[in-house]
């Protein structure tokens, strides 16, 4: 990575919010209930404690 690819991404990361978790879960809340399910059991297979933090948080 070059330095002007570096300035650029850090002035791209200073414009867009990040909050991983609650872009899943407004993704999980909106989504067809088999793909949700579909999705948390194969997720929970890699981070079993945020399928349960997601599964609470969607209640």
């Amino acid at each position: 990575m070059n330095l002007s690819t570096e300035k650029q991404d850090q002035r791209d990361s200073q414009l867009i919010p990040m909050n991983g978790f609650q872009q899943i879960l407004d993704m999980l809340k909106i989504a067809d209930p088999k793909f949700r399910e579909s999705l948390l059991r194969r997720l929970a297979l890699k981070d079993p404690k945020l399928v349960q933090s997601l599964r609470r948080d969607l209640l």
